[in-house]
């Protein structure tokens, strides 16, 4: 059976949260929301609460936090870039934020990526995790809400 993974990463714009946040949890599979302000915002649209874990497991990754009705949150860019890491040097996965979404990463068969806001190095991210990705056999794509009407 097929399993997708589904990554919110930035903010979406101003005034479109609602209509990106449902078509994002509308689409199949687990569903990883990264940044800080991202989560805040998901936060508010479930109405549950944002909780963070206050114990670091690496200095490098911010621990994960929860909202009910999403698999995993994660901070954005740093825990990003530590899974960039570990697809680049084939690392083994430890009990950070950054081998949570590496795990579910590796496990899933397709991972679509809906991207907010972002500045050009969280472009630069997302093309070098998406080359990263279809280098090992995902099918990975993003994914664009305001296209899909």
């Amino acid at each position: 059976m097929k399993q997708t993974l589904n990554i919110l990463f930035g903010p979406p714009k101003y005034g479109k949260e609602r209509m990106v946040l449902s078509f994002f949890f509308n689409l199949p599979g687990k569903h990883i929301v990264c940044g800080g302000t991202t989560a805040n915002i998901v936060s508010d649209y479930f109405k549950k609460p944002l909780t963070v874990d206050l114990f670091y497991v690496r200095n490098d990754v911010p621990p994960a936090g929860r909202i009910e009705g999403v698999d995993l949150v994660t901070e954005g860019i740093l825990t990003l870039t530590r899974v960039e890491e570990m697809l680049v040097n084939g690392e083994t996965p430890e009990d950070d934020a950054a081998s949570a979404v590496y795990r579910e990463m590796t496990q899933a068969d397709e991972i679509n990526f809906v991207c907010g806001v972002l500045t050009d190095e969280k472009k630069e991210l997302i093309n070098q995790l998406l080359s990263l990705l279809e280098r090992m056999g995902k099918k990975v794509c993003t994914k664009d809400p305001f296209l899909q009407r």
